[in-house]
């Protein structure tokens, strides 16, 4: 899910992978001994397998529960998705939003991440953008990373999300 899937869209080779499960932490931990109980507690575990390290977060959905701090981290305990979609819809980014069914070989891209890649335009998933702001204060230094690497074509803001970093 996310970043990885927008980077081999790219054809950038992902520095790292993320996978989506629903599985609880202690499940992944049962199947994979090794593994790191990173952030247990927000349904994030770091899976070790065969000199391959994933992080592993249970799919979660939107919580008014969840507080982030002014540094950015957040607080609180996660709630499960019903659904892939559900925890997509809880993205900062359309370009992050994206996941793929490995078995199936299939891209999962409910709010057009893929488009908006290959045309460099940064989108917030939620509307009005400004939600995704709120939901966690490091999405902003996201985004301004993305502006300002160095990225042919470089990416630009959709009107959208333009309006609201103008506002804030």
């Amino acid at each position: 899910v996310g970043g990885a899937v927008r980077d081999v869209i790219l054809g950038l080779e992902p520095t790292d992978v993320d996978l989506a499960t629903t599985l609880t932490p202690d499940q992944l931990h049962e199947i994979f001994p090794r593994s790191i109980m990173t952030g247990a507690k927000f349904g994030v575990i770091t899976v070790r397998h065969k000199g391959v390290v994933v992080e592993c977060s249970v799919l979660r959905a939107a919580s008014d529960s969840t507080t982030t701090s002014d540094s950015g981290e957040r607080h609180g305990n996660f709630v499960p998705a019903r659904s892939l979609r559900e925890d997509l819809g809880t993205r900062d980014l359309t370009i992050n939003a994206m996941a793929v069914d490995v078995k199936r070989s299939e891209l999962y891209d409910p709010f057009g991440g893929r488009l908006d890649a290959q045309e460099h335009v940064l989108r917030a998933v939620s509307d009005p953008a400004e939600l995704m702001l709120r939901a966690d204060g490091i999405r902003l230094l996201r985004i301004f990373r993305f502006l300002v690497v160095n990225s042919y074509p470089p990416w630009t803001l959709h009107e959208t999300l333009a309006a609201v970093l103008k506002e804030e």
